[in-house]
């Protein structure tokens, strides 16, 4: 799971377009055909971006190499 200061900082780097349809996904949980006829976009061009950001947020969510947690899990 990801925590709070993790995700804010992935929140950060999306665009205000790529925020839009986060939000309108994970909290308006509108679909993707939802969000493009809403934004006036391709649906494939929606499912796209939903997929890239989560593939950011999923590798935000990883422990990053040399981190105080790899040290702990190793000793």
């Amino acid at each position: 799971m990801i925590d709070e200061r993790r995700l804010q900082s992935v929140w950060q780097t999306f665009s205000p377009g790529e925020r839009e349809v986060m939000f309108l996904w994970a909290a308006e949980e509108m679909s993707a055909s939802e969000i493009a006829l809403q934004l006036g976009q391709p649906r494939g061009s929606i499912l796209s971006r939903l997929h890239r950001m989560r593939q950011k947020v999923n590798s935000m969510a990883q422990p990053q190499a040399g981190s105080l947690g790899d040290a702990y899990e190793q000793s």
